[in-house]
């Protein structure tokens, strides 16, 4: 047999029928012994960086419809389990300013990325599972195949002379890891040039 949730019945002075324990409590058992099902997310709103949960599975939205941070989120107890996604704008889960005790900050920048939050016995929520854990990092390790001539090492990372054109440099990060995505980066430097620079990355 396969099972299938019922909407719940609400009992009034009523005679409980076989038919009513087999539809609105076996089935239901049933049901959620082979299933693990939440419902749709209900909407939350950020406000002053607080959500309340009200359910297992929440769409949260920012402050005034903008992307926003979340630090504390009130309404859990211990062994409860909490899944949220972003609805429309990005979600930053704040590291240790609240009760998310998260090993650093989360974002949830799609309304495809989700994350499940169990609540511990130190009254703060822990990630089950997380879409991305986004780190800032610093790199000067630049390798010119032609030093002095093209791309050249110098303290603050590379020089080019005047008026080169395609050259290249190479800077390894091989400390990333399989299934790391590099979501931004910077290039930092000074450039004087009398027509154009072009930077391709």
């Amino acid at each position: 047999m396969t099972a299938t949730w019922t909407t719940p019945k609400t009992w009034t002075a009523a005679v409980l029928t076989s038919a009513d324990m087999n539809t609105y409590v076996r089935n239901e058992f049933d049901y959620l012994k082979t299933n693990t099902a939440y419902g749709a997310a209900a909407a939350l709103t950020v406000s002053g960086g607080i959500i309340t949960k009200t359910q297992a599975y929440h769409k949260v939205e920012g402050e005034s419809a903008a992307a926003d941070d979340i630090d504390t989120i009130s309404g859990g107890a211990e062994g409860e389990v909490l899944i949220i996604r972003p609805n429309g704008q990005a979600i930053t889960l704040k590291d240790g300013t609240g009760n998310l005790d998260l090993n650093g900050d989360i974002i949830l920048s799609s309304d495809d990325d989700h994350i499940a939050l169990i609540y511990g016995s130190d009254s703060a929520w822990h990630p089950i599972t997380a879409p991305r854990t986004t780190h800032t990092f610093l790199v000067n390790n630049f390798v010119c195949p032609a030093p002095g001539t093209d791309w050249t090492p110098e303290l603050n990372g590379v020089t080019l002379g005047a008026s080169l054109t395609s050259k290249k440099c190479w800077l390894p990060l091989n400390f990333l890891k399989l299934g790391d995505v590099i979501i931004s980066y910077k290039i930092v430097g000074d450039v004087t040039e009398a027509a154009a620079a072009t930077f391709d990355c």
